[in-house]
């Protein structure tokens, strides 16, 4: 199954709990983090398969995140969970390393706003070498 999460290369992901596995968490050479429910996207793929077994707690069957992070200025190089779902680490091309609470993060609506370029974020293009 492929989602189209990010608008460049994808670079890292973890688990944010190793416990259940349930939140899954991506970075990208677009700049950002992306929360991703695990439910929703075994909803998605069940939904594609045209399974009607699919699973109606999940938090949708959309390509869309559950939230994202933002903060970064390039690209994104890691992320890490502390494993406890709550905090994840991630350092990027900007030469900045973030700590950051999954509690804090915004949702795909105020995502999208910065995404569609109604807001200037970044430096595209930039080389950090």
């Amino acid at each position: 199954m492929k989602i189209d999460a990010h608008q460049a290369d994808v670079n890292s992901c973890c688990w944010a709990d190793t416990a259940s596995g349930n939140v899954l968490i991506s970075a990208s050479d677009d700049t950002f983090l992306k929360v991703w429910c695990v439910s929703a996207l075994t909803s998605l793929l069940s939904k594609l398969l045209k399974d009607e077994r699919r699973d109606r707690r999940s938090l949708g069957s959309s390509q869309k995140p559950s939230g994202v992070l933002i903060g970064h200025t390039e690209g994104l190089a890691n992320v890490s969970a502390k494993g406890d779902g709550r905090y994840v680490i991630s350092n990027g091309k900007d030469q900045a390393l973030r700590l950051w609470d999954l509690r804090k993060m915004r949702t795909n609506a105020e995502y999208e706003e910065v995404a569609s370029g109604n807001e200037d974020y970044g430096l595209r293009g930039y080389d950090y070498r």
